[in-house]
């Protein structure tokens, strides 16, 4: 699981199937936030330098919520084009 300057970023992780259990347990309680169950399993977390070589600019970890949000997407994917 990598870590930006944001913290954790559980959505650009690879789980196992031994994360299931866990991950059963904590959306049985009715808790649906994946940081939730993160404490309980045993994850390796990729420090900046160990992916940063591939993502200089830190632009794999951008939230895409909201239209002003993707126009700004848009116009990164534009410039680096040119």
């Amino acid at each position: 699981m990598p870590r930006s300057s944001d913290g954790l970023q559980p959505l650009c992780a690879v789980y196992t199937r031994s994360c299931l259990p866990t991950i059963e347990s904590t959306l049985n309680r009715g808790d649906f936030r994946i940081s939730s169950f993160l404490a309980d399993i045993d994850a390796l977390i990729l420090t900046r330098d160990r992916w940063q070589a591939f993502d200089p600019q830190q632009l794999l970890f951008t939230n895409l919520n909201t239209p002003e949000d993707y126009q700004r997407a848009q116009e990164l994917l534009r410039e680096e084009g040119n």
